[in-house]
């Protein structure tokens, strides 16, 4: 009768252990899982530039720049004119690119101002 009773005990704590090890590794397998997806997304300067790309992101900064600009020299009487080729998608696009590999490489970021 012992024996059956610690054949019993044996199972109920490799069970355990194995229930255990199980949670463990499937913890482990989802936290890998998560790195992996975020390092391939988030973390890709060429991810989010795609998706700035696909969401017409720089065409709709342009003109939102343009009319704030439009805005603040109707109220100082600049001709309207004056502001709509003063920035273009390639100079956002090109300036968001050159931040984002700085950015990425650890490098300090800022913008060239000469001209």
């Amino acid at each position: 009768m012992s024996k059956s009773k610690s054949k019993k005990g044996v199972k109920l704590v490799r069970s355990a252990v194995e229930g255990i090890l199980a949670f463990i590794i499937s913890v482990v397998l989802f936290a890998l899982s998560y790195c992996i997806v975020f390092q391939a997304t988030f973390l890709n300067p060429d991810f989010i530039m795609e998706s700035m790309n696909a969401s017409n992101y720089y065409t709709d900064k342009k003109e939102e720049v343009v009319q704030n600009l439009t805005d603040l020299g109707y109220a100082s009487g600049v001709d309207e004119k004056f502001f709509e080729d003063f920035i273009t998608e390639i100079r956002l696009s090109d300036d968001t690119k050159d931040y984002l590999t700085e950015y990425y490489e650890g490098k300090r970021t800022g913008f060239d101002t000469t001209a």
